[in-house]
């Protein structure tokens, strides 16, 4: 038996206030747990679906695209992805569906050639549309799995993908997202007005977010944007959260400068892969899923479509809590109401001691309001969606460093441990945490019950 000098991090699932917690081992049954790595390489190679979800999520981390525009991405381009397999695999489908014109055969719906290409072409078709500074890249990965070669199938299969992209796209061109820039000049921009209560420099109530210097809030008209699921962004809307100055606001600005103050170089591992947008989590865990429980081509789109649709909608309904709430950030909370306090901070030169007007948090603050976390929101979502799909228990393991290996016992575990590292960052409250799971958890019901 070799013995390796690496540290191995499981997330506890214990109390309801500790759930997130990593708990820290020697070893681990290595064998037992699927390595995400390997298996997500695999997946790429081998599944068009898996690839092109990749290429979604690298362009949107380069193009600085914020997750509420990454997740409907992903819902869009899924969505239309499902439409064409829907269209190739039911031959009473053929030449009778409302928005295709592009008449196949069977033997051409059959044909994994011919899936490919529709599926390359619908693909492409819509991150073109969302992406349009990458169309030379996104031309360029479709030209490599077949698009645009000599083969006359290839024509049709070429029209059914952008059929199915085209439709999904019309359907979404007013869901009031603004990609458009028709409701506000700009994609994207805001069409409500919103104007936070606090400005960078002047505290007006401590209860509301107070943008970091300039800052700006990113999609604040979000939770309007029409749901694939969901009847409106706040169908689920959770309770508004206590004022911070309540007792319980107080014990859980210390909970933060507790952990803060205490904050192991685990724990900021952990912070950093769950802060890291270029890790897509939730994306190479469905592609793990999907490659190892050798999921049929319809499976992987039927999962990747539900993760997508809840993705888009746990970012609705995220977006419609934190506009409602317009809560206050750690960040602000602390240096207002701790500000004649002196704290220990960390710091990438140790503990110090400090203000509490002059706190910072491990984290990056984000430019938008704190209730309820995305990531909890997110991840709970998510991992309704997997469960739902997964063949029995999964457990998996993933590096977050050269020399340590995160485990988890379930994607439930994951996203417990999601929702933690914003506390351990700095950035989130317990409730807005707990909540956000809570709300996460609905969506992804909703969607599964929709959608599966």
């Amino acid at each position: 038996m070799h013995l390796f000098r690496r540290t191995f991090l499981k997330c506890a699932m214990g109390s309801t206030v500790l759930a997130g917690l990593p708990r820290f081992a020697q070893a681990a049954p290595a064998g037992d747990y699927i390595d995400v790595d390997s298996a997500i390489a695999a997946a790429q190679e081998k599944s068009v679906v898996a690839g092109w979800n990749e290429k979604l999520m690298n362009i949107a981390f380069r193009a600085f695209a914020p997750p509420t525009v990454t997740s409907r991405a992903l819902a869009i381009m899924n969505g239309a992805l499902y439409d064409v397999w829907a269209y190739l695999d039911l031959p009473q489908a053929v030449g009778r569906n409302r928005f295709f014109t592009t008449a196949i055969t069977r033997a051409q719906g059959a044909d994994p050639q011919f899936q490919t290409i529709a599926l390359t072409a619908a693909a492409a078709a819509v991150l073109k549309s969302l992406f349009p500074a990458f169309a030379a890249e996104i031309t360029a990965y479709g030209d490599k799995l077949g698009l645009g070669g000599r083969y006359p199938w290839v024509i049709p299969a070429t029209r059914v993908g952008e059929e199915a992209a085209q439709h999904m796209l019309n359907e979404r061109a007013h869901d009031g997202s603004n990609q458009l820039g028709d409701l506000h000049p700009g994609a994207y921009s805001d069409y409500t007005g919103y104007t936070p209560v606090n400005s960078p420099t002047t505290m007006v109530d401590p209860d509301h977010w107070q943008p970091l210097p300039y800052q700006k809030c990113v999609t604040p008209f979000w939770g309007k944007v029409k749901p694939f699921a969901l009847k409106s962004g706040d169908q689920f809307r959770p309770d508004a959260p206590p004022s911070l100055f309540s007792t319980q606001m107080q014990a859980e600005m210390q909970e933060l400068l507790d952990l803060n103050a205490n904050l192991t170089p685990d724990q900021i591992l952990i912070c950093e892969y769950w802060g890291d947008n270029s890790r897509l989590p939730w994306i190479r865990f469905a592609e793990m899923l999907a490659y190892r429980q050798g999921f049929s081509l319809g499976q992987e789109i039927r999962l990747f479509r539900a993760l997508g649709f809840a993705l888009h909608d746990a970012m609705v309904a995220t977006w419609d809590a934190k506009m409602a709430y317009d809560f206050a950030r750690p960040q602000s909370a602390i240096r207002t109401l701790f500000a004649n306090r002196m704290l220990n901070n960390w710091t990438a030169a140790g503990v110090v001691r400090v203000a509490g007007s002059a706190w910072t948090p491990y984290l990056y603050t984000p430019p938008f309001p704190e209730y309820v976390s995305a990531h909890s929101v997110a991840g709970h979502a998510a991992a309704a969606v997997l469960e739902h799909f997964a063949r029995g228990p999964v457990r998996f393991r993933q590096k977050a460093s050269p020399t340590v290996t995160l485990y988890w016992d379930s994607f439930l575990d994951a996203a417990a441990q999601a929702g933690f590292s914003r506390r351990l960052g700095g950035i989130h409250f317990l409730h807005g945490d707990l909540n956000g799971r809570t709300l996460g958890t609905k969506v992804g019901r909703n969607v599964l019950d929709a959608w599966a």
